[in-house]
């Protein structure tokens, strides 16, 4: 999407209006609007998850555990699913292009969604870890949705419509903000 140099200060103006932003910040806003509104939608939707609202005594007995939202896998389902050897995805991890971290007694956690079917992986992934650096904090920027340039989606999905270099741009102000 290309922004006009109109639509450039209308943004700009409506983040300026927030109360208590530094000069430095209103410079950044000034320079890159567009980053600036990706950044606050990143910012309020981590605030937004760290607030638990209280559940009333009566309701405790009756919460459910959450399913696995993440479809986290291991190197041996990963290997099952990319119809590969298990040393071969920890190639893949080790090359990047396998997005994976280590977790409880150093067994790899890797999500599954990135992987398209036998010997497939999702593109872009690899550039974005690149990017944001850190593989937990490159999933979360993946797995949640944000505002990307026309539409609130999750980056993932996004690569997976082949809008990779949109994926990548956004990335930039994740990775510059928040590592």
């Amino acid at each position: 999407m290309v922004q006009t140099t109109s639509s450039r200060e209308n943004l700009a103006c409506q983040i300026k209006g927030l109360s208590g932003l530094s000069p430095d910040a209103i410079k950044y806003v000034d320079m890159y609007p567009v980053e600036a509104q990706s950044v606050i939608l990143v910012a309020l939707e981590n605030a937004a998850k760290q607030y638990t609202p209280p559940i009333p005594k009566a309701l405790i007995p009756y919460l459910v555990p959450r399913k696995n939202r993440d479809n986290i896998i291991t190197v041996k389902a990963a290997s099952k699913k990319l119809d590969v050897s298990q040393s071969t995805v920890r190639n893949w991890i080790e090359k990047d292009k396998l997005l994976a971290w280590r977790a409880n007694q150093g067994r790899y956690k890797i999500p599954s969604n990135q992987i398209l079917g036998k010997r497939k992986i999702l593109k872009g992934i690899a550039e974005v870890k690149q990017i944001i650096g850190d593989p937990v904090v490159t999933w979360e920027f993946l797995d949640n949705k944000t505002f990307l340039t026309d539409c609130f989606a999750r980056s993932i999905d996004q690569l997976k419509k082949g809008k990779i270099e949109e994926v990548i741009g956004y990335a930039h102000g994740f990775g510059t903000n928040f590592t």
